[in-house]
């Protein structure tokens, strides 16, 4: 699911603005299109908070040693900036998704684009690349 999320965002930022920036008109499709990022961005939440508030062992240490768990890179990562980044990602999906609602047929395309540019670079913010410290392989295949 997560790769779905990933690939859309980044295929749907490059679609509105190409779109924009042509003078293209919103269609239905768009709609569609917005609509499938929606639902899979949902699912995706949800399936993270389910992870995360689940008897996750990372929130039993941070709810064990306070804040002081905090400094540990990984623990701050996991337990807070991640979450906040991809609810704050979702929120401004909505808020930019409704504002195209009652937007004119000409400013959508902007407005679309300009709200997902937002979206992808929140979500990038919150992917654990592998650079860091905290890092994540981007291919588990193992069970």
């Amino acid at each position: 699911m997560r790769w779905i999320v990933l690939l859309s965002t980044l295929f749907l930022t490059i679609r509105f603005v190409m779109n924009w920036r042509k003078g293209i008109i919103w269609s239905g499709r768009d709609s569609f299109f917005s609509w499938a990022f929606e639902q899979a961005l949902g699912y995706q939440i949800l399936f993270g908070l389910t992870l995360l508030l689940a008897n996750n062992p990372l929130v039993v240490t941070v709810v064990r040693n306070g804040m002081s768990a905090l400094s540990d890179p990984m623990l701050l990562f996991f337990t807070l900036i991640h979450p906040v980044a991809m609810i704050l990602a979702m929120v401004i999906f909505q808020v930019g998704k409704n504002k195209t609602k009652s937007a004119s047929i000409e400013k959508r395309q902007r407005l679309m684009a300009f709200t997902f540019i937002a979206t992808t670079l929140l979500i990038l913010a919150a992917i654990p690349w592998p650079i860091f410290s905290y890092g994540r392989a981007l291919f588990r295949l193992g069970l």
